[in-house]
């Protein structure tokens, strides 16, 4: 009767095992909160191994230390308080040998410590387990029994089976929380990607550097989720960092300054490093006049724009919250880099903008000027004309002894008044001239350049034979007819001709030549006159410029001639350029270009 009973009871137990095995398992699949299905597990194995206590521990991240994370027992919080260390004590042994054990008298066994807050009485007997994930341990489980309740191998056998099932709950949680991490992860860097291409966004279409700064502010806010966010900009002027955006859910700091090191953000900008606090108020360097009393943590980081520091931008939440993670501060250092960028376009806009009004003001004042001087030479012009006219007549007149014989001594100086009133009348008859080509539109036609370049030559072929010169030329048959009016066009010719004439000596050689270049044709006269200093060739066009400036001067003129050269050629499309060494005897060259016909 009696090995029927003991069988009796022993199939109980093991149905009683059998249910619970089969109970945990269902626990594993229905939950994956992990501290529930150990609690699941620790009870029943000590249920049904008839414990006095029963603990479950896990191996921490270093590898070496364990924590009660489930304790059924009366010294329970004694026990989860106090770690247990990798070969230390008999949880500690199994921990290193990842073998379980059966120990029915502890006061025998030299490994056994006492845990601080437990009672002196020893309990007499132990089975201890390694949960093991992949061959490596990854914690313990132990039950304890006092008094003379030995445990037996189908006992030990039992909390393996048990094991087995806490480390599969254990990995079901750790991947589920991986997954979840990783799962968060993603959606913060979809976050964090959707938050710098609206900022991308922001700053494309925004050029305002108060309304760009205010669309970092609010982009970093709705990222990271936290209660505030301020920008500093610095402000060379005044040596100092000026908050210019602060949006929170408590007073914000917009106006407040700081110089460079002083505070949290005057740090980060003198360092241009990040600076992460949990607990902003348990940071040494904490000053009430700068961060209001709810705050709690924090995290500033530089704006940084080719190695230079242009600001700060400072996220906080309250006092109690969440630290900020690696990944928000990189996420802010990420921010931070694009608005670094769009600050720096936004102040080069608004340089090259506040460059154009400049700009504009000042070509509004030249366009009030040149109306004034033509209005001036306008004016000029028409009151010199007639009494020149009448100047010149006389001088005329009495040269010719119209109004009585002259002596030899008097004819001279009327014979220079004649010639002067004659430079005089040039001059104003150029003038005029600048002030048709403005005025006037130009009447381009197809133009033989061959034809007018020999007309002008046969004009002008008495003068320089006057002068000791020859005149060369050299025009090329394959050059285009080009598109020019032609009356405006003979001006530039003889303009150049008449400078060539008027700086080259005695002796001295032009060339004039015609030939094709890039869809059009080049007239080009050079002469062996005196030349032009190098570093003045690019003003020789400008209006009223004399390359010999001085009261001194030996050549008449008033610098319009070759003014109105340009003028005309660049009415017509075309360009003009000087060329010479500055050197007396190798002369200038003068080439122009027209497109053509």
């Amino acid at each position: 009767m009696e090995d029927r009973s003991s069988l009796g009871e022993q199939a109980e137990r093991r149905a009683s095992e059998l249910a619970a095995l089969v109970e945990v398992g269902r626990d594993i699949t229905a939950t994956l909160d992990l501290h529930h299905v150990l609690e699941r597990i620790a009870h029943h194995a000590w249920r049904i191994l008839e414990s006095d206590d029963c603990d479950l521990y896990l191996l921490e991240p270093d590898g070496r230390t364990m924590k009660a994370i489930v304790s059924l027992s009366p010294y329970a919080a004694a026990t989860m308080a106090d770690p247990v260390y990798v070969g230390e004590g008999i949880v500690g042994y199994v921990a290193q040998s990842g073998v379980a054990e059966m120990v029915n008298d502890m006061l025998a066994d030299p490994r056994a410590i006492q845990i601080p807050g437990t009672p002196d009485e020893e309990p007499q007997a132990m089975i201890c387990t390694p949960l093991l994930s992949k061959g490596q341990t990854i914690g313990v489980m132990a039950l304890n029994r006092l008094g003379e309740r030995h445990f037996v191998q189908a006992d030990l056998d039992f909390l393996v089976s048990l094991a087995q099932q806490a480390t599969i709950a254990i990995e079901n949680a750790r991947l589920y929380e991986a997954a979840r991490q990783a799962e968060a992860e993603a959606r913060q860097r979809a976050d964090l990607l959707s938050a710098l291409h609206q900022l991308a966004l922001d700053v494309s279409s925004e050029l305002a550097l108060d309304r760009l700064l205010e669309a970092v502010v609010r982009r970093t806010l709705d990222l990271l989720d936290r209660d505030s966010a301020d920008l500093y900009l610095y402000d060379p002027a005044g040596d100092c960092l000026r908050c210019l955006v602060s949006i929170s859910e408590w007073p914000a700091v917009t106006g407040v300054t700081l110089r460079p090191g002083q505070g949290l953000n005057g740090q980060v900008f003198a360092t241009g490093q990040p600076i992460v606090l949990d607990d902003y108020w348990s940071w040494a360097g904490a000053e009430p006049a700068f961060s209001p009393e709810p705050v709690g943590p924090v995290a500033s980081v530089p704006l940084v724009w080719k190695g230079q520091v242009l600001g700060v931008l400072e996220a906080s939440g309250r006092k109690g919250g969440r630290p900020f993670s690696d990944a928000e501060v990189n996420a802010m250092s990420l921010l931070a880099t694009q608005a670094a960028i769009a600050i720096q376009n936004a102040r080069l806009y608004d340089a090259a903008r506040q460059r154009a009004q400049e700009l504009s003001i000042a070509l509004n004042q030249q366009r009030e000027i040149d109306r004034w001087k033509a209005e001036f030479i306008q004016n000029v012009s028409h009151e010199l004309r007639t009494p020149l006219t009448l100047i010149q007549g006389y001088a005329e007149m009495l040269n010719d002894g119209e109004l009585g014989n002259l002596s030899q001594e008097q004819r001279k100086p009327i014979t220079i008044i004649t010639n002067q009133a004659q430079v005089l009348q040039a001059l104003v008859a150029d003038m005029l001239a600048i002030l048709r080509v403005e005025a006037q539109a130009m009447h381009p036609e197809p133009t033989s350049l061959a034809t007018l370049i020999q007309a002008a030559v046969d004009d002008f072929q008495v003068l320089v034979s006057q002068s000791g010169l020859t005149l060369e030329t050299d025009v090329q048959p394959n050059a285009p007819m080009v598109s020019a009016d032609q009356r405006q066009l003979r001006k530039v010719v003889d303009n150049l001709l008449a400078n060539a004439v008027k700086f080259t000596p005695a002796g001295g050689r032009l060339t004039m030549r015609v030939y094709p270049q890039q869809g059009g044709a080049c007239v080009q006269v050079s002469d062996t006159g005196i030349g032009i200093p190098p570093d003045q060739l690019d003003r020789v066009f400008e209006r009223f410029y004399q390359v010999d400036g001085s009261i001194r001067r030996q050549y008449e003129g008033v610098g319009l001639g070759l003014a109105l050269v340009h003028e005309v050629v660049e009415g017509h499309g075309g360009w003009i350029k000087a060329e010479s060494e500055g050197i007396a005897g190798r002369g200038s060259t003068f080439t122009f270009w027209l497109p053509a016909a």
